[in-house]
């Protein structure tokens, strides 16, 4: 791994890192919701230091370079981040609906008496 590489990885997760905390400070995103941000933030970083488990993964898993593995990596854990989101979204949907029709009930209800 080039040592630009490792000093992008450091900056970009030490940028998130901040960004995550200063989110979580001004109480605009709670830390149940930033704990994947943190995790992943805090993988980059280790990689960056100690590239010695990318090059050990990315032989195990017999990808050709060490970089290929870092990207495939980091895309497999932003694509289960998507995934674990829609699932919220998907939750949140069927509780508006649910949560509409019990108002419009209420409203109807009330309109009658």
């Amino acid at each position: 791994m080039s040592v630009l590489l490792r000093v992008i990885l450091v900056l970009v997760a030490l940028g998130t890192f901040r960004y995550i905390i200063r989110k979580i400070r001004k109480s605009q995103a709670q830390i149940v919701d930033m704990g994947f941000w943190i995790i992943f933030s805090i993988i980059l970083i280790i990689i960056a230091l100690f590239p010695q488990i990318a090059f050990f993964m990315a032989d195990v898993l017999q990808i050709a370079t060490t970089v290929n593995f870092v990207f495939l990596a980091v895309i497999f854990l932003l694509l289960v981040q998507l995934f674990l989101l829609s699932i919220k979204v998907s939750k949140l949907e069927s509780r508006v609906k649910e949560l509409a029709g019990e108002v419009a009930l209420k409203n109807y209800e009330d309109a009658e008496e």
